[in-house]
């Protein structure tokens, strides 16, 4: 058996998650709204038109986004995390974004749990209690 080959990182981190970044907000901008969306879904659809495969790799990655079978890549597991908040962080200035849907609940890591995106002026209509 071969040994396994190191996984380095293309480019700078900094450069990658604020490229990201950017393209997911111009995506859910993009969307008609109101919207429901993840951001990993939308990593996702990036890094799938590019041509990147996601590769689980286990050990301290977890798994990649890769062009070339595991050996570099460009956003890992670790990054999803940055570039979640950083777009909310981002598109809360422009929109109001619902995370009500899954409040309370524990069911999976933030980037991978869907919210509402709608126009700023826009409030929910209040719930009624029966």
């Amino acid at each position: 058996m071969g040994k396994k080959p190191k996984i380095v990182r293309e480019g700078k981190r900094d450069d990658t998650v604020a490229a990201v970044v950017a393209e997911v907000c111009d995506r859910i901008r993009a969307l008609s709204i109101p919207a429901e969306v993840a951001t990993s879904q939308i990593v996702r659809e990036i890094y799938l038109e590019k041509g990147y495969e996601y590769i689980p790799v286990g050990g301290e990655h977890g798994w990649v986004w890769s062009c070339d079978g595991g050996v570099t890549y460009a956003v890992d597991n670790k990054d999803e995390f940055d570039i979640f908040y950083l777009v909310v962080k981002r598109l809360q200035k422009e929109f109001w974004l619902d995370f009500s849907k899954y409040a309370g609940m524990i069911v999976g890591l933030p980037y991978s749990i869907p919210f509402r995106v709608r126009p700023k002026w826009h409030l929910p209509k209040p719930k009624v209690n029966e």
